[in-house]
């Protein structure tokens, strides 16, 4: 059977056309954060112990998990460079800075 919700707006439409504004939290966010501290505060004895009783490859998993909330994701960046407007004195350039582990300054 066919879900039909009906709405005053369109698709592609929304109440609020300039949406949220940039940087802009979640209001239930900093809340949310307060009592899962509180929770891991109050159990971490708990945690510590059974971390302690998993095997070897649950454990690094179970670590791997716990890092993605505490280490910021890297962001996918999309870099579409059109070599041929570079020299090759200027693409010799980028090759040493990127070896070196340097910036390369535009």
């Amino acid at each position: 059977m066919d879900k039909v919700t009906t709405t005053r707006f369109r698709p592609g439409e929304s109440g609020n056309p300039s949406g949220r504004p940039k940087g802009a939290k979640n209001k239930i966010v900093p809340f949310t954060k307060q009592e899962i501290g509180d929770f891991l505060t109050d159990q971490w004895p708990t945690i510590q112990r059974d971390f302690k009783r998993l095997d070897p490859p649950a454990r690094i998993q179970y670590f791997l998990k716990l890092l993605s909330f505490v280490m910021p994701q890297p962001k996918q960046t999309d870099l579409n460079l059109d070599f041929g407007r570079f020299t090759d004195e200027q693409l010799d350039a980028v090759i040493q800075r990127i070896v070196g582990g340097g910036r390369v300054d535009q």
